[in-house]
């Protein structure tokens, strides 16, 4: 509390840096970190397919196999944690680049944490299912078929729904800032995303009906071995291809100033100075009278 007779002056700090660039450039890194993780994805898929048609080969690249899928994991961990920390710095800078966008940011984060919420859920369920196909009772193999077969379609349905959470989110984030003629490459982007676990899945279910018609044996050298995987990795290699070309359109938009963040300023504090008394200026004293001359005797009366 300042004190009597203290004068307030106002502290101003300097601007704020405007967040919203650097959001969109950690999630351009984002991108092409698991745009990497789905290079080794494909190239996994391949190497899959070349080994099937000898079974001691493939044994024996077993450590291969486990590289490379740590390889995998890693590279999407520092993808989800770049785009995060994008995410971040987009939400904190929403209200920068005009309402539509700052409604748009806003929404997002339900969609993120919908998707982040549904993820893990369907993983669970997935995993029961399997461990009912692995322990059916009795020896009961078409109730581990069809468990198995469930397992497989409830992980495509709970796929496709984070899949369409996720890929709205990133819509949502570059929405209002892309090109316009990129909008038509974000929502073609959106729809591979949503689309491309419903046609893995699709291609899985097939190759486990030719597994199932096969009396339940693997042909070693079967041709469509590894094309679920392969064709997924392709998928999202377009998909998060447009997302990054978008992004980056975005960026260059407030590069050149087309468009302009504008940061609200923070609270400007006030700052109690106590008062410093005012000292009159030394006036000098008027001068001296003149000396009154000496005054006369009185007169008296004459000798």
């Amino acid at each position: 509390m300042p004190a009597p007779g203290d004068v307030m002056y106002a502290y101003m700090p300097p601007p704020a840096a405007p967040k919203t660039p650097d959001g969109l450039k950690w999630s351009t890194f984002a991108f092409t970190v698991f745009m990497g993780a789905v290079v080794v994805s494909l190239a996994l898929a391949v190497y899959t397919a070349t080994l099937m048609s000898d079974a001691t080969q493939f044994l024996s690249s077993v450590l291969t196999f486990l590289a490379l899928g740590a390889l995998i994991g890693i590279l999407t961990l520092i993808a989800l944690i770049l785009f995060f920390i994008g995410f971040g710095y987009a939400y904190g800078g929403r209200s920068e680049m005009g309402p539509a966008h700052a409604r748009n940011v806003s929404l997002s984060l339900y969609t993120l944490i919908a998707a982040l919420v549904i993820a893990p859920v369907g993983y669970v369920i997935r995993l029961v299912l399997i461990f009912g196909a692995m322990f059916p009772g009795q020896g009961n193999v078409a109730a581990a078929q069809d468990a198995l077969r469930n397992s497989t379609i409830v992980g495509i349905a709970f796929d496709m729904i984070t899949a369409a959470l996720a890929a709205l989110t990133i819509l949502l984030i570059v929405r209002a800032l892309a090109r316009p003629d990129h909008q038509t490459l974000l929502y073609a982007a959106t729809g591979l995303g949503v689309a491309t676990p419903g046609i893995v899945g699709a291609l899985t279910l097939w190759q486990f009906a030719r597994f199932l018609m096969l009396g339940g044996t693997a042909t070693t050298s079967d041709p469509t071995v590894g094309i679920p995987a392969a064709l997924g990795a392709g998928l999202e290699l377009l998909t998060f291809g447009l997302f990054l070309l978008a992004y980056r359109g975005a960026m260059d938009r407030i590069r050149r100033g087309e468009l302009r963040p504008t940061v609200p300023q923070p609270a400007i504090p006030w700052l109690p100075v106590p008062v410093v008394p005012m000292v009159p200026y030394p006036v000098p004293p008027p001068p001296s009278p003149p000396p009154a001359p000496p005054s006369a005797p009185p007169e008296g009366p004459a000798p």
